[in-house]
């Protein structure tokens, strides 16, 4: 179950009900969370005891401080592994308080609704959220696995209750599905270990929730796209994946992450040429004045080598790479990164001992990061596309 929190607590994203009518929707999910902040704050300055309200404070604190450290991506439901092996997110002081104080009002203000009446889908759902909350900060920010999962075992159960007792309520079948799936996925003996723990899976019908998350769904429906589209992916169902991805850069034009992400989807498709389209909007976007002028060069550089790379464009792949290690400030593990692919390239090239020595070096440089790890494996075999 470890391996399955990011999924869980991260691209699942939850939030309580009407997030989709505050005016700090669009500037979420176009990336401005400083405004989006702004409006959360001036919409509790009229409603303090919305405990909605207190849980979208301490979901925008968090993910912009995600936003701010690089880790939001597709890496985090994908690349379990890899997300495992990073630090812990870095709140400052003042972040955190805001955060703990958001949740412990959200939470208060939820109990002091179901001591009215236990049944209240609202107060249920609200009191998942802010446990998601609660565990996703103790996984981040804290690298707490095990307190996560107690937080993540307590927001199903809020949610599980509040289908009880409204079961149209598609935004609460969210969190459940997202769990059933990831646990239907495991090899068939950890499932056999995690049902002696109590935890069930059903692949399958996860799959089918989330799908109906995505088409009745009020305020995860979003997320319940962006979560289908991932899991589309991890499933090779890269047709039905990409729909979904277009649909949200479309509706979220300063969103770069959703291009990004559609763009690996092609890749994954072995459609580099539409990749390559995909890419020149991104980049220029990223001009100053542009719509993504705020993503990194890293990202970019990054994304730039993988697409040219799968068009077998060897040398500017090579160039791509070249930029990406000598970045200023670029770090040891952004060196690894950069030479574990050129390893890539000279494997894809039939050049095998310049590649094993690439390889060699990305270990050195950064020999606990996943960049290390992959290299690892290509000790043995070629890359292959």
């Amino acid at each position: 179950m470890r391996r399955c929190l990011p999924a869980i607590l991260l691209a699942v994203s939850l939030r309580a009900a009407e997030w989709s009518d505050s005016p700090a929707f669009q500037e979420f999910y176009n990336l401005r969370y400083d405004r989006a902040l702004e409006l959360i704050e001036k919409q509790l300055a009229g409603s303090p005891r919305d405990a909605n309200l207190h849980n979208f404070l301490a979901y925008t604190l968090l993910y912009r401080r995600l936003y701010l450290s690089g880790a939001l991506d597709s890496s985090l439901a994908l690349d379990i592994g890899g997300f495992q092996r990073r630090g812990p997110v870095e709140m400052t002081p003042e972040e955190r308080t805001r955060f703990e104080n958001a949740v412990r009002t959200a939470i208060e203000l939820g109990e002091a609704r179901l001591a009215a009446n236990p049944r209240d889908p609202q107060a249920l759902y609200a009191l998942g959220v802010a446990n998601v909350h609660r565990a996703s900060y103790a996984y981040l920010v804290k690298k707490s696995w095990r307190e996560a999962l107690s937080g993540a075992s307590n927001a199903r159960k809020f949610h599980q209750r509040a289908l009880e007792a409204q079961p149209s309520f598609a935004d609460a079948l969210l969190l459940p599905s997202v769990h059933d799936y990831i646990v239907g996925s495991l090899p068939t003996w950890v499932k056999a270990v995690v049902f002696l723990a109590g935890f069930r899976g059903d692949k399958a019908g996860g799959l089918r929730g989330i799908e109906r998350v995505a088409k009745e769904g009020k305020s995860v429906q979003v997320e319940s796209q962006v979560i289908l589209s991932l899991f589309y992916r991890r499933e090779k169902q890269i047709d039905r994946a990409m729909p979904i991805m277009i649909a949200l850069a479309a509706r979220f034009p300063s969103n770069y992450l959703y291009r990004m992400e559609l763009t690996r989807q092609l890749l994954e498709a072995g459609r580099p040429q539409e990749a390559e389209r995909e890419l020149a909007v991104l980049e220029e976007g990223a001009r100053p004045g542009g719509r993504y002028a705020n993503v990194s060069q890293e990202r970019m550089l990054t994304l730039r080598a993988d697409v040219l790379t799968a068009a077998r464009d060897w040398d500017r792949a090579m160039e791509a790479l070249a930029r990406l290690e000598s970045l200023n400030g670029a770090t040891q593990v952004t060196q690894a990164k950069a030479w574990l692919k050129r390893g890539y390239v000279y494997d894809l090239k039939g050049d095998r001992q310049q590649a094993l020595a690439a390889y060699r070096k990305a270990i050195r440089l950064a020999p606990e990061s996943e960049w290390a790890e992959q290299s690892r494996r290509y000790l043995n075999k070629p890359f292959k596309v």
